[in-house]
């Protein structure tokens, strides 16, 4: 603001650039304080409304981007998971619109917006909204963008938006996609694999459950993780 103010006044060696907003943005991320996170994403905005006005010198870029995406996730501020979200169509978007490498959405970003989703209390609806990122992640990487591949982290995040949700569907859905994920693994895809946390969600989801038969199938967990860490999984310690 003061540099904006000062370059008005007829110092133009003063005018902010993208690497000056990025800088302020990623201070207020990095910041904690309550309502950082609108205030980064208020100065994101302005930044992108005045690029598209035409000063080309205050184009997002990647680091931007990030910035305001990962203030949002981490944020709990109300409609964070939503807000993160645009944020990050708008960075697919723009990447698309012109194949440009300085903004360059990656599985980094979509991971972030997925655990805002997990911790947003938005119970069944905030679960099939990660479940409906990880097809988005899915086709984006099966259309050519190499650096938005889903991993265990993604599969983790949308296991546990379904043991956060209470929802009484959620514990069988949770195991649904982990069944997936070993699927995926043993057909060779090594980026996806279930570790302890995954067994550990999908377990706590059925122990909280109350449902018929849950201690039964917690266990059955239980057991499939001993068998594996005997068989030398060393990341699947229960």
């Amino acid at each position: 603001v003061a540099m904006g103010r000062l370059q008005k006044t007829g110092i133009p060696d003063l005018k902010p650039d993208a690497f000056t907003y990025t800088a302020v943005i990623d201070a207020w991320a990095k910041s904690g304080n309550r309502g950082s996170a609108s205030r980064a994403e208020e100065l994101f905005n302005k930044m992108e409304s005045k690029y598209l006005a035409g000063d080309l010198s205050l184009k997002p870029n990647t680091f931007t981007y990030n910035a305001v995406i990962n203030s949002l996730a981490k944020s709990g501020e109300s409609g964070a998971a939503e807000r993160a979200e645009r944020v990050l169509q708008n960075m697919v978007n723009r990447h698309g619109a012109g194949g440009v490498n300085d903004v360059k959405p990656t599985t980094v970003n979509f991971n972030a917006v997925l655990d805002a989703w997990a911790k947003s209390r938005g119970g069944r609806s905030a679960a099939e909204r990660a479940e409906k990122i990880l097809e988005w992640m899915d086709s984006l990487y099966k259309s050519g963008y190499t650096s938005i591949k889903p991993d265990t982290i993604t599969f983790n995040a949308c296991i546990d938006t379904w043991a956060r949700s209470g929802d009484p569907r959620a514990p069988g859905r949770a195991e649904q996609i982990l069944r997936h994920m070993n699927q995926l693994h043993t057909a060779g895809n090594i980026d996806i694999k279930p570790d302890s946390y995954t067994y550990n969600t999908v377990i706590n989801a059925w122990a909280k459950s109350g449902e018929k038969g849950a201690a039964n199938k917690a266990e059955r967990l239980l057991s499939v993780m001993e068998q594996k860490y005997r068989d030398g999984d060393s990341s699947l310690k229960p």
